[in-house]
């Protein structure tokens, strides 16, 4: 699997958790076509994804314009973190009603009753 088609699937799967919105919180393994147990994310000249599945790392680097996270000490950063396949991302439009980029974001806690 190419890092352009994985990079395709994102967008493409981004945009229809997003639909009319500009914001969602999703399930991080339903962004990808391919089973995963751990993704992390670093920024750098391009934003990394590390997908780690039965042992095996696979390594994509996404373009700023199109993906993204904020610098680390932003609240709710993802630079530096992990997420388990069934944990939740907050994906947004970075600007109201535009096409892209896209911001990754930790999903808030759940709360309990």
């Amino acid at each position: 699997m190419t890092d352009t088609r994985i990079a395709d699937v994102l967008k493409q799967r981004v945009q229809a958790a997003l639909q009319e919105s500009d914001s969602a919180v999703v399930p991080a393994n339903t962004l990808t076509e391919f089973p995963w147990q751990k993704l992390c994310f670093q920024r750098g000249e391009a934003l990394r994804l590390t997908f780690h599945r039965d042992g095996v790392e696979t390594v994509v680097e996404l373009d700023y314009n199109e993906f993204f996270v904020d610098e680390g000490y932003v609240e709710g950063s993802l630079d530096g973190a992990c997420l388990a396949s069934g944990d939740r991302v907050v994906v947004r439009r970075k600007y109201p009603r535009d096409t892209g980029p896209f911001e990754f974001m930790k999903a808030p806690a759940a709360v309990t009753p």
